[in-house]
Formats: C-alpha cells, structure tokens, sequence
C-alpha cells in the first residue's frame, strides 16, 4: 500500500561525519557515523556519540562542538579520524 509522506527533508543514506571540540586545550575530531535532521524549521540535526567516545569529555565539560560533513575526497583522512585517537594517554 502506498502512502504519500508529504514534504519533508531526509538524508539519505546516513551520512559519515566529523565531531570537533577542545580537550585539554587541544582539537580533537571524531568520526560518527550517525547524523541526520531532526527539523527543517528552526534547522536541527542529530548526532548519535557512544558514552565511551573520547570526544564527549570535549561536548560534556565545554558544551560546544562543531559538525563537519566530509565529501567523498576526504574519505581517507576521516577514516584516519575515527581510527587514531588523539590523546593516546586516555584511558576509559
């Protein structure tokens, strides 16, 4: 059965983003692979980060972040992101 959905904003397919915020006083990225929109009107959008995530030390203690959506020429770096912890040091 068909249904008409009306006009609405979707993303598809998810797409792979890059979350910066300061800890420590240094920049640190993250790649998440969980974003989409929320709302058109006020323009909101989601990000999905697991408890565990170095990068939520950043959002928690700061309350600012950045979200950064990659093209397809930057594949290798943001792969790199979410491969290579910054501060190796941490521990969880």
């Amino acid at each position: 059965m068909k249904q008409k959905m009306g006009k609405y904003c979707y993303v598809y397919s998810i797409p792979t983003v890059l979350v910066g915020t300061v800890i420590e006083g240094r920049v640190n990225f993250n790649t998440l692979g969980n974003c989409g929109i929320i709302s058109m009107h006020p323009a909101t959008i989601y990000i999905s980060s697991h408890k565990s995530h170095f990068n939520n030390i950043g959002i928690n203690k700061n309350g600012v972040f950045s979200v950064n959506f990659p093209s397809h020429k930057s594949a290798v770096k943001t792969d790199y992101c979410g491969l290579v912890r910054a501060c190796s040091h941490y521990r969880q």
